[in-house]
């Protein structure tokens, strides 16, 4: 009896992340135990980590401290952040969260910026949450400055405006200054010791001595993005910026260049430590994390432990030490006596998940690609993840060869390597000058047949497990999103493609059939799943603006017909079909009106909305073990991270 299926998808065609949906042979596979998955309802799998941007502590209990997530909502911890739990009651469970700032004189007032979802503000110290910007026209907000003395008093700062509010948010009034209307910032700060004075660097570089009412121009900072005020002297602050940290003693009208940080790059986050005088934190986009303990004069880099090459998006101080968020790793934590920072996301749900596959071999292991995290591996049916190696790399397509569960395939954007441990150690096995690979398959009927799909280049061919590849010519001049082999068969394949629809080959690719007219001109064929049940129903997930959705052949490819039926999707980026329950398909669908995973059981004649309870609603890749248990990995809307993986069980 054949049982399985094969997924593969890759890149959106609203934005440029790259994404595959993994890969899972045709073969006769070893059922596994069920998951620990809802019946009927989603769960969140363990899987730790992704982007967190904002990061704070509370000034009065430094146990509680809320981490804002690239699609996850909200995160609070009372350990120190130690560990970690979802606390967005009151905002879109999917919210992308920017920034966090405690009301110094009201310590359990919090507010958050986020994007296109407003600013909330919580009185419970981020247990619930209430959006406070709803007057305002504009969804999007990158940073929140409370007056220290009086929590009802606060700035906000979209991409080009400044809003105050006097009254905790129930009303605002939009800054000006005489050149224009919009003030464009990066950061903003206000003095301590003078509330009415205000700071905002970026492309703006302003200072205001009446809380905001008029405005004048500072000296320009090359690529400002951070600002501290001295507690003492209105007059006196550090700007982060290019290459290190400015001072000013004159209010921002002249500058010395304090130090060199970072050559080529920006200190984006500029934190003194509460807890050491003269001690400065200071976070970039790409060279890490630096410590000063001399006011900024001199740095040294602190950034052991941390992942190399990714932002630091946010620094804090709780009763568990110093932590920072880095993009796509979350958070991490140092002690005051340690010698390098250790993870510390427990709890957080928040990476992107490119790929997924488990192993024919033995269901229960399964792996998936995250986006800049590399490879991570479940024994236990997707309930629990660890970390299988490829650190740093965006793992876009993962492939488990059908005769044992540790030697698998993983495409990057540096080409495809090989494990025959499980993620242990892994060799490289293909590589193209100037493009990447898409999607990387194996044949379930023929373990060393492989094949890869690249950006340009086309489709590669190898039969000898990857050691050496041919090149086979797509018809036209196209983009390859995704490839379906046969289970019986490994020469007869499908590529979805952009521009030529779905072209198939039953040669192994020395020829092919063009599959324009079989679909819409110009849409994108991004995901392919065969029925384990009836090898001529092909199932193609089309990405596009109108006319997408799930398209269905009965004719092993020569002709398709697009599914509208029930509440069909309207823009699929993701199609698998249940090798348990015959006429059953899933679907994901990234239209940001009807985001979500649907059900059919009629081949595709006709579908449902089976999202209710899931949190994060963007799909990414979708697999379906032999025992019928979905494993959805997601994204936040518009890429750059998600909400980690989800497990359903379904009944009826």
């Amino acid at each position: 009896m054949v049982q399985g299926f094969i997924v593969l998808s890759w890149m959106r065609r609203r934005f440029p992340w790259i994404f595959i949906p993994g890969l899972s042979a045709l073969l006769i596979a070893v059922p596994a135990p069920p998951a620990d998955a809802g019946v009927n309802t989603w769960t969140s799998a363990r899987l730790y980590g992704g982007t967190v941007y904002g990061l704070a502590a509370s000034p009065a209990n430094p146990s509680i401290v809320l981490a804002g997530t690239g699609g996850a909502g909200v995160f609070r911890s009372t350990d120190g952040g130690v560990s970690w739990h979802r606390s967005s009651s009151g905002m879109p469970h999917d919210t992308i969260v920017f920034t966090f700032a405690f009301a110094p004189s009201a310590p359990d007032t919090v507010f958050a910026a986020t994007y296109a979802s407003g600013v909330y503000r919580s009185t419970d110290a981020g247990r619930s949450w209430v959006r406070i910007t709803s007057s305002i026209d504009v969804g999007s907000f990158y940073y929140v400055a409370v007056d220290p003395s009086n929590a009802a008093r606060l700035f906000i700062g979209s991409a080009s405006g400044v809003w105050r509010s006097t009254d905790g948010g129930a009303t605002w009034t939009l800054l000006t200054w005489p050149t224009s209307d919009n003030i464009a910032g990066e950061a903003l700060a206000i003095a301590p010791s003078n509330p009415q004075v205000v700071y905002v660097v970026g492309p703006s570089m302003l200072r205001s001595a009446d809380g905001g009412t008029t405005w004048t121009d500072m000296d320009p900072v090359t690529e400002a993005a951070s600002v501290w005020v001295d507690p003492s002297h209105a007059n006196t602050l550090l700007v982060g910026g290019l290459d290190g940290v400015y001072r000013s003693t004159d209010g921002g009208a002249s500058w010395q260049s304090v130090a060199t940080v970072a050559v080529n790059d920006v200190v984006s986050r500029l934190v003194p430590d509460p807890a050491v005088p003269h001690r400065f934190w200071a976070g970039t986009y790409a060279a890490g994390l630096f410590r000063s303990d001399d006011d900024g004069s001199t740095w040294h880099s602190y950034s052991t432990g941390l992942p190399a090459k990714r932002w630091v998006r946010g620094i804090t101080f709780s009763s568990a030490g110093a932590l920072c968020a880095v993009t796509q790793f979350g958070v991490f934590r140092r002690a005051q006596t340690a010698s390098s920072w250790t993870p510390s996301s427990s709890g957080i749900t928040g990476s992107e998940v490119n790929s997924m596959a488990y192993a024919p071999s033995n269901s229960a292991v399964l792996y998936a690609g995250l986006q800049g995290q590399g490879l991570f591996r479940s024994t236990d049916n997707g309930t629990g993840w660890s970390y299988a190696g490829l650190r740093g790399q965006n793992v876009n397509s993962v492939a488990v060869s059908p005769t044992g569960a540790s030697t698998i395939w993983a495409a990057t954007l540096t080409g495809v390597r090989r494990s025959r441990d499980g993620g242990v150690t892994w060799v490289k096995q293909f590589a193209v000058p100037d493009d990447a690979p898409t999607t990387v398959a194996v044949a379930g009927s023929s373990p060393s047949t492989l094949y890869v799909t690249t950006y340009q280049s086309g489709v590669y061919r190898s039969t000898d497990g990857g050691w050496t590849w041919r090149r086979l010519t797509l018809p036209g001049d196209v983009v390859a999103f995704c490839i379906l082999i046969d289970p019986t068969n490994a020469s007869r394949i499908w590529v979805g493609t952009r521009f030529d629809g779905i072209v198939r080959s039953t040669d192994g690719g020395a020829t092919w059939t063009s599959g324009r007219g079989s679909q819409p001109s110009g849409y994108d064929a991004v995901s392919l799943a065969i029925d384990p049940h009836n090898h001529q129903r092909l199932f193609a997930a089309i990405e596009a603006g109108s006319g997408g959705g799930v398209y269905v052949s009965s004719d092993s490819g020569g002709t398709w017909s697009r599914s509208t039926g029930g509440t069909a999707p309207e823009s699929a980026d993701v199609v698998a079909a249940d090798p348990s329950t015959a006429g059953r398909i899933y679907a994901g669908d990234d239209d940001p009106e009807a985001l979500g995973v649907y059900r059919s059981d009629d081949d595709g004649v006709s579908w449902r909305n089976i999202s209710a309870g899931l949190i994060t609603r963007t799909p990414r890749s979708l697999i379906v073990q032999p025992a019928g248990i979905i494993h959805l990995g997601t994204t936040a809307f518009g890429g750059g991270s998600g909400g980690g993986i989800f497990n359903y069980t379904p009944t009826g």
